[in-house]
């Protein structure tokens, strides 16, 4: 029995001995993996101490020379500031790509509206993908889809950009109203309410004023962004991609966008930008991959990102709720992009204590029905089939235009028609007078209508002008048509948005009514 218990006393030491040794041997295998660190790791997501000490498993401190946890994780944040930085390209490089000789102060222009790419129209021989704006397409080839691009700087001796100081609302957004593009048709999608003209005094280099447009007949295409308060989240750091995405590429490079609403910037914070009543909403998402490298106690780092642009399949507003406070949605909504213009401007002419007003009547239009009319006469136009309606009631079928600033001889224009109207399905009959002065169909001097410098002749068909001519595109009524020979004084008028030159700025078209008619 001695020996029996001796031996089992003796068996187990052994099998304590064994655990131990097992333990111990356990115990120094996880310390070695821990303490080797491999020469590189990678991960995805936010670049943080969590992350980094997952992706390296094994014990950084030991490795970086026995340096503390608070030592480590400010080494941890500075590398991972500095692969930031690294892969962060400068707004002005977009423009210098490529050998462009431009520099900042193109940027600068470009955003208030200026520029040969606001400019610049195409032809059949020109293509406006080539040339300067071709750069456009490379740094969006090689920086926009794998970089960070920052966000454009402001330099108080230049106001270099004004347009983007001071997003308090952490929303940017561009507004176009004209394409440059002739395979590339403008289609807006807001329109223009009001601007006080001081928010953008840098851009409009106006210091005060107001304007106020007719919703009806100002229109624009916007496409606006907005960013969270955490400089570390994607919406932030890629800002600056944004900007880019949504005016230069998107906008101009492949939709051909280009012009500024009148007074407000092409692009800028959204507190500086026109109020309208609609607009896009882009967002741009980034997979960032970052590789360490730990060598001789030394860490760095680099970043590669995967840069995505797209809608935010909602609007702009929607879209901002996400990342802002309600005070901060409340006055996008009332003071930028609001729900409706005619609401929004009275609210606005209200503000400054404005009342309504009404123009001096210079034609009795209880005996003549207005149509359309511009600048100190602005009327927006009833219509084609509005307009035809008007001349199938009238019993003399005279359409009058009044010009307040035109030549003596062209103050007062009637046109009388002699025979039927061509039809609606082979032309816009309002048109003609408005934009496109065509002598076919059906518009023929002497055959199918006559015009006359006093009502009294019209009626009587006594002392018709003598001469008219047609067929220049964007050119309205009456071109140079003249009571007794050619008239070369541009007395037309054209609502053609890209048209200028002609001296009816300040015009109005009447029809008689069907009644005994004159000129009060």
């Amino acid at each position: 029995n001695s020996i029996r218990k001796k031996y089992i006393s003796q068996q187990h030491n052994l099998n304590r001995n064994m655990k131990l040794s097992l333990f111990a041997f356990v115990l120094t295998g996880l310390v070695s993996v821990h303490a080797e660190c491999p020469s590189s790791f990678e991960f995805t997501g936010q670049c943080n101490i969590a992350s980094v000490s997952e992706a390296a498993d094994c014990d950084l401190h030991a490795a970086l020379g026995g340096i503390s946890e608070s030592e480590l994780e400010e080494l941890v944040e500075y590398v991972c500031a500095g692969a930031v930085a690294s892969n962060t390209r400068n707004f002005t490089e977009m423009t210098l790509n490529g050998d462009n000789s431009n520099t900042f102060q193109w940027d600068n222009n470009y955003f208030d509206g200026g520029t040969s790419w606001n400019d610049e129209k195409e032809t059949a021989t020109e293509s406006l993908y080539t040339g300067d704006l071709g750069s456009v397409l490379r740094s969006f080839n090689d920086y926009a889809s794998d970089s960070i691009i920052s966000w454009p700087d402001y330099h108080l001796e230049s106001n270099y950009i004004d347009n983007f100081k001071d997003c308090d609302l952490r929303v940017a957004m561009c507004c176009f109203i004209e394409s440059r593009l002739d395979s590339s048709p403008f289609v807006p999608n807001a329109d223009v309410c009001n601007h006080d003209l001081h928010d953008s005094k840098h851009s409009n280099r106006l210091n005060r004023g107001h304007a106020v447009f007719e919703s009806r007949r100002n229109k624009a295409y916007c496409n606006a962004f907005s960013w969270s308060y955490d400089s570390n989240e994607m919406s932030s750091r890629y800002s600056g991609n944004a900007l880019f995405y949504i005016s230069m590429y998107s906008g101009l490079y492949e939709n051909g966008y280009v012009e500024n609403i009148p007074g407000s910037p092409l692009c800028g914070c959204i507190e500086q930008m026109a109020t309208v009543d609609a607009s896009d909403c882009t967002k741009v998402d980034a997979v960032e991959i970052y590789t360490f490298s730990l060598e001789n106690n030394q860490l760095s780092a680099t970043l590669a990102s995967e840069v995505r642009y797209g809608s935010c399949d909602t609007d702009i507003v929607s879209h901002y709720r996400s990342m802002a406070n309600e005070k901060e949605v409340r006055e996008l909504q009332s003071d930028h992009i609001v729900d409706d213009c005619n609401d929004a401007n009275v609210d606005y002419i209200n503000s400054m204590f404005y009342v309504p007003g009404s123009p001096p009547e210079v034609v009795d239009t209880s005996k003549w029905a207005i149509v359309v009319g511009e600048g100190e006469m602005y009327h927006p136009p009833i219509g084609d089939t509005a307009f035809r309606a008007l001349i199938a009631e009238s019993s003399n079928q005279i359409i009058y235009r009044k010009c307040l600033w035109c030549d003596n001889s062209h103050k007062d224009i009637y046109y009388k028609r002699l025979t039927s109207l061509a039809s609606a399905e082979e032309h816009e009959f309002l048109d003609l007078f408005m934009s496109n002065w065509y002598e076919s169909p059906r518009n023929e001097r002497g055959v199918d209508f006559n015009l006359f410098s006093t009502y009294e002749d019209a009626l009587a068909g006594t002392n018709a002008w003598a001469f008219c001519n047609y067929g220049e595109e964007g050119i309205g009524f009456p071109r140079n048509c003249g009571a007794s020979g050619e008239n070369t004084r541009k007395n037309w008028n054209s609502y053609a948005p890209n048209r200028t030159g002609g001296r009816a700025n300040h015009h109005a078209f009447y029809v008689e009514r069907n009644i005994d008619s004159s000129l009060a």
